[in-house]
């Protein structure tokens, strides 16, 4: 009988229950190469991060019997084995240390390590304990401390205490280190938070002596000014790294064998296309969430997505780099100045900050362009292509895709100038003073994200250069032998309302004379294009407009 697959499993024992991956050879990585080291390992959500922690506890931890657990896994047949139960373990998970003021989110922090503590109250009977080491132990399982920042030596004391008792080095194991952090940054209170979290994790990493090693794992690197200052080893293995890349989302070979095992191995070009592409280094990669909610489900559709976190994208998209955005989600390349080391801070005015955040969060990956921290970025698979379409361009331009997506393209596609016309209105103008249009750009930008979302097989660009100048927006097909379009747009700001209709036609024709007098289609027609479509479209302040248009049959 095939195994239940391990949907929102996380716990190393209750996973062997389950459809299980082997990933037990990170553990022999680690004692091979990475003793005496804090180890910091960021990946996307939901990419097996919190399920590796879960084993390297049941591995390492003294106060468990778990070798039935692992004899019949691939650690089993490596010299690692002997450690196997050794040492004391601390494991904190920090992913529900959130909330949308300063208190809530360090009376969270504080509660979580109150049941640290309350999880090794043997120490409290242990003659190697001193009386004070005791009080203060008991003032962290009672909250009872008057200052917060009494806690911040909580992670260090315990080590501590452990090292004493066993007289054995600890393993520190912090998971989701920095959700604190981003949950911070989104409720607008980063810089009050962010020196508890600091102090806590420095004081338990830096130059701790009773620690073997320290395994730490979150969606970003945040920079050690901001957090690990003065912590110097640190071996950080982000998604542009290689080593133990193989280790966090399934390989090809693991997702051919999954889907082996449940007969949809006819399926893995389209799961491929959906969900694969994510480029860690030197290894291709699956997304695991997705993949295992398909087998289960057997629905191809959007299975990881988190929606506080594409809240916090879209702030950024579209306040900072929309243009270059909306060129990404058209399969555009992006070319950028990789920062592993996140700075919350520098996200509203650096755009290479906003990159290596969405490439470090999952949602665009990284190519090394032969160049020092120089890399090409794009979308890495259609999964994220519709997440970014309809969680984040529909919602920002205000389009209800149902209601709008089937009728444009239509519309477009047969030129009924018409009912563009209309549904331009009824649309786009009822989006404009959300936007507060005053310029031909603004409402450039409007219709280029519109057009993305509606024609996802063509690449839809703005300010296209040509042989003889720039026109607004180009959308080329993918494959030959398809329909192209080239749009000019026109804004008259000061047309008197008498006026209004004649003067939005001049302009609306005057574009598409631009068009064809700088031959902007010239690009379609390579393109061996069997239709092209010429738009000129002119619109004024009170959210009138005009469209002339022009066909081109490419014979």
């Amino acid at each position: 009988m095939r195994k239940e697959l391990p949907i929102g499993i996380e716990d190393y024992d209750k996973s062997q229950n389950y459809y299980y991956v082997d990933k037990t050879l990170i553990i022999d990585e680690i004692i091979r190469s990475m003793i005496g080291k804090s180890i910091l390992v960021t990946r996307p959500r939901r990419f097996g991060k919190t399920l590796t922690v879960s084993m390297l506890e049941y591995f390492f931890s003294n106060q468990l019997d778990s070798g039935s657990l692992f004899s019949d896994k691939k650690i089993a047949s490596t010299a690692s084995y002997t450690y196997l139960n050794k040492y004391p373990v601390i494991h904190i998970n920090m992913r529900t240390v959130n909330g949308s003021n300063e208190e809530e989110i360090i009376y969270k922090a504080i509660n979580n390590l109150s049941s640290l503590y309350e999880k090794h109250q043997y120490l409290l009977n242990s003659n190697k304990l001193s009386d004070v080491d005791k009080d203060y132990y008991r003032s962290v399982i009672t909250k009872s401390f008057n200052h917060n920042y009494l806690y911040q030596d909580s992670l260090f004391k315990l080590s501590s205490f452990l090292s004493k008792h066993f007289n054995e080095k600890v393993i520190i194991l912090i998971d989701e280190y920095d959700t604190p952090c981003e949950s911070s940054y989104e409720n607008k209170i980063y810089e009050k938070t962010i020196g508890f979290f600091k102090e806590l994790y420095s004081n338990a990493l830096k130059g701790n002596d009773n620690v073997l090693f320290s395994f730490v794992t979150g969606v970003l690197e945040i920079s050690k000014e901001s957090l690990f200052s003065g912590l110097n080893n640190m071996s950080v293995h982000s998604v542009i790294d290689n080593k133990l890349n193989s280790y966090f989302g399934f390989t090809k070979e693991e997702t051919i064998e999954l889907l082996k095992d449940y007969n949809l191995l006819d399926k893995y070009d389209e799961l491929e296309k959906w969900y694969g592409g994510y480029e860690f280094g030197n290894i291709v990669l699956f997304n695991p969430w997705s993949i295992i909610n398909y087998v289960e489900k057997q629905q191809i559709r959007p299975h990881w997505v988190n929606t506080a976190q594409t809240n916090i994208i879209r702030e950024l998209l579209v306040g900072h780099v929309k243009e270059e955005f909306l060129s990404l989600v058209n399969n555009q390349y992006q070319a950028i100045m990789f920062n592993n080391a996140i700075n919350y801070l520098d996200f509203t005015h650096d755009k290479n900050a906003i990159y290596s955040y969405l490439t470090q969060a999952g949602y665009i990956i990284a190519k090394y362009k032969e160049a020092p921290n120089l890399y090409s970025v794009r979308i890495p698979n259609r999964e994220i292509y519709e997440v970014f379409k309809n969680d984040i361009i529909a919602k920002e331009f205000n389009i209800s895709l149902l209601q709008i997506a089937s009728r444009l393209r239509v519309a477009f596609e047969n030129n009924k100038i018409d009912d563009i016309s209309l549904i331009l209105n009824e649309y786009i103008v009822s989006s404009l003073s959300y936007y507060d249009v005053k310029n031909e750009k603004t409402y450039q930008t409007l219709l280029t994200g519109i057009l993305a979302v509606l024609f996802d097989t063509h690449i839809v660009k703005s300010e296209v250069n040509t042989l003889k100048g720039r026109c607004d927006i180009m959308v080329s097909p993918k494959q030959d032998n398809d329909i192209g379009l080239i749009v000019e747009v026109k804004y008259r700001q000061n047309v008197k309302s008498v006026l209004s209709s004649n003067k939005l036609k001049e302009s609306a024709k005057a574009a598409i004379n631009q068009i064809e007098s700088h031959k902007y289609y010239q690009e379609l027609l390579r393109r061996k294009c069997l239709k092209i479509l010429l738009y000129g479209i002119a619109f004024d302040i009170n959210g009138d407009d005009a469209l002339e248009s022009k066909e081109i049959n490419n014979n």
